[in-house]
């Protein structure tokens, strides 16, 4: 039926329709779409609204600063509550273990670390947190070298813990773990204002309790300290992300690289010195990478093999000179948290609904944000976000506290069936499924099984006009 209707919306600057019948939002207000088969006519009302994140959101600690976290910053323990760095207003790293699903009560730990430029945490075994930051050595004449750290906690709030000098470079620093063993990517070049031959370049760290060795991996001539993140296989191996010396001051933008057992390739040529990146593991065991672009967007790239060699790119418009920071389902849903804009910060949140990110929901954290830098996201074990983000404080240049965002799950899931012809529903194009969240078996958003009756309404012109009920079994995918 949707293939001989011929589809058409009053005002195309609201939302648009296809041939097939899909809608697609374009701005806020409201349109009708129409539909018409021959002499028969049928239309309904649809209304666009901005989106805004259903969000439990909790004031957790004022430091008085903030930094710049490069890619995980945050992470969720086995006991569900959420564990983050930051720093404060003197610099210093400071790590925060929540107390409970919201974070209303947590302990905090500040490190004598001093004047840091980014930072970042992983867990090891017991919880215990993994910290790699980089500290600003001030000097007047070049080169401006910073120096790389690697905190081991000894306990869960981190009130022991063991500090190892890694090397000296200037900043980039991401850290993965594995067990015992962590993994660290930096920029090991000097930091030079003015680019020379080998001036910038990827260093990773392997660090096992208080020893951590150095391998290089590449040197670049660039005037502007490199970005980079890294992920394990599922190996355990590390697998690093890196722009190389693009300069967006004069238009040139960057060429970002994929770094995987001694294997360097090339994803994109269109990326941007600008603020952080990221790269996770998928559940088919390739990798995921989010980078800001060079037309003040935001790429997502979906690695097809172990190289990324074979991959798939798509955009988001929004992004540029902003932070961000990725997290995948084990369903292979990748959630994404950004934060852009100067003076006013936006920060949000965005679900794909396909795996490579073609289609996306793109959500407003609620709130005033006074850093579009300081953020990070982490899934909890049920699949669900869990972000930082800071809050802009009493002027518009005064930091605010740093807040944790958490979505509670949904009490009533929509499903939506693309079956064009439902056993108890012929000639529907398209069913809406109403059921309580408590009725369904979810494991982090993977595909669950319903055994219990369910509503079934129908969407859209051409469909049936009563609702059914069923006590089928259906194997279907959620997603919310």
């Amino acid at each position: 039926m949707t293939s001989s209707a011929a589809w058409s919306s009053s005002d195309p600057t609201v939302a648009v329709i296809d041939t097939t019948g899909l809608a697609t939002p374009i701005d806020n207000g409201q349109v009708v779409i129409q539909a018409t088969v021959g002499s028969v006519i049928g239309s309904t009302g649809l209304t666009v609204t901005p989106g805004q994140l259903d969000a439990i959101i909790t004031p957790v600690i004022n430091t008085g600063g903030g930094g710049d976290p490069n890619q995980k910053a945050i992470a969720v323990g086995s006991d569900g509550f959420t564990r983050f760095v930051t720093a404060d207003a003197s610099g210093q790293v400071v790590f925060v273990r929540c107390l409970d699903t919201d974070c209303v009560t947590s302990n905090s730990t500040t490190f004598p670390t001093g004047l840091v430029e980014y930072y970042s945490m992983s867990i090891g075994p017991g919880d215990l947190a993994r910290v790699a930051y980089d500290v600003f050595t001030s000097s007047d004449q070049p080169p401006y070298n910073s120096k790389v750290y690697f905190i081991q906690c000894n306990d869960v709030d981190c009130g022991s813990f063991t500090s190892t000098f890694v090397d000296t470079g200037s900043g980039v620093v991401s850290v993965a773990s594995n067990g015992g063993t962590s993994y660290i990517v930096y920029d090991d070049g000097n930091d030079n204002d003015i680019p020379t031959v080998n001036s910038q370049g990827i260093g990773l760290a392997t660090c096992t309790g208080s020893s951590c060795g150095t391998t290089h991996i590449v040197s670049f001539n660039a005037d502007r300290t490199l970005m980079g993140a890294i992920t394990l296989d599922a190996n355990g191996n590390p697998i690093l992300v890196y722009n190389d010396s693009g300069d967006e001051y004069i238009n040139v933008p960057d060429t970002v690289h994929y770094y995987a057992n001694g294997t360097d390739t090339v994803i994109s040529s269109h990326g941007s010195q600008c603020c952080q990146m990221d790269v996770e593991m998928g559940p088919d065991g390739f990798a995921r990478v989010l980078f800001p672009a060079h037309d003040n967007a935001m790429d997502f790239v979906q690695c097809a093999d172990a190289v990324c060699a074979t991959n798939t790119v798509n955009g988001f418009p929004n992004g540029g000179d902003a932070g961000l920071s990725l997290a995948v389902a084990t369903d292979g849903t990748p959630s994404i948290e950004f934060g852009s804009g100067m003076g006013t910060v936006n920060v949000d949140y965005i679900l794909c609904t396909k795996p490579d990110c073609s289609k996306y929901s793109d959500q407003i954290v609620p709130g005033t944000w006074g850093n579009q830098y300081e953020i990070s996201v982490a899934l909890d074990q049920k699949g669900l976000p869990r972000m930082i983000a800071q809050a802009q404080g009493s002027s518009q240049n005064q930091p605010g506290p740093h807040d944790h965002v958490r979505t509670p799950p949904p009490d009533h899931l929509v499903v939506l069936s693309d079956d064009t012809n439902p056993a108890d529903c012929m000639n529907c194009t398209t069913v809406a499924r109403i059921i309580r969240y408590s009725e369904v078996d979810v494991n982090e958003k993977n595909v669950g099984t319903i055994s219990t009756k369910e509503q079934f309404a129908s969407i859209g012109p051409n469909t049936c006009n009563t609702a059914v009920n069923t006590s089928q079994t259906s194997l279907i995918k959620v997603a919310f």
